[in-house]
């Protein structure tokens, strides 16, 4: 049976279908709802999926191993993530993946105001989380007409890696697995929006993020070794 938090969020991701439109912020009340909801379903997951609309419209319970709770909110920008970072926090998750910043990039914000703010999010998350548990996912490239120049994207995860060797968290970079082999976004990987991810764009972003997370945990069992 799908969670109420399940059946909202493919609510949305149809109607953003439907309206082939920028996301934008879900209204004040829907965005309390669905904060209060995956409050509740977080509280029963080991890790913990924060992100904006990309991340909201996975089925991450099916793209990814283990118990993972699906926080995307379409629309959130880095602010956002730190402002509801406590809330997620007081679900007392073990692992944190983080995906965030291509609205931030879509309203005209700088790589080092994205990278600024992650590295927030990052110190105050490894106050819960342990740092060998916590990953950051590259901003992906888009086909978005008027959205993020490629440019600025990957000038901006560049800073996120860096942000996240920092830390000492997991990077996943899963720009590059986006583009063909002359460099352009991979057109059957979204939408007709040119943002969004098609089925096979989230398979293709799981299966990245998995070989991440099994990485991840290698790497740690090799140092307790």
């Amino acid at each position: 049976m799908k969670s109420s938090a399940m059946r909202l969020r493919q609510s949305l991701r149809a109607l953003w279908r439907w309206r082939y439109r920028k996301p934008r912020p879900a209204p004040n009340e829907s965005r309390r709802q669905l904060l209060a909801m995956l409050s509740r379903e977080g509280r029963k997951k080991r890790t913990v999926f924060l992100g904006d609309s990309l991340v909201a419209f996975g089925e991450w319970s099916e793209l990814l191993p283990g118990n993972v709770a699906n926080r995307g909110i379409t629309g959130d920008r880095t602010d956002d993530l730190l402002e509801r970072l406590p809330e997620t926090l007081a679900g007392s998750p073990s692992g944190l993946i983080l995906l965030v910043g291509i609205n931030d990039l879509r309203a005209g914000r700088s790589p080092e105001k994205v990278a600024g703010t992650v590295g927030q999010i990052l110190e105050d998350a490894m106050c819960r989380i342990s740092r060998e548990s916590v990953i950051v996912v590259s901003i992906l490239p888009s086909l978005e007409i008027g959205g993020a120049p490629l440019k600025s994207i990957a000038k901006t995860n560049e800073r996120l890696e860096s942000v996240a060797a920092a830390a000492g968290v997991g990077w996943v970079d899963a720009f590059a697995a986006f583009l063909d082999e002359r460099g352009r976004p991979l057109s059957r990987l979204f939408e007709t929006d040119g943002l969004h991810l098609s089925p096979e764009g989230y398979r293709s972003l799981g299966d990245v993020i998995t070989r991440g997370m099994r990485a991840r945990r290698h790497g740690a069992s090799e140092q307790e070794d």
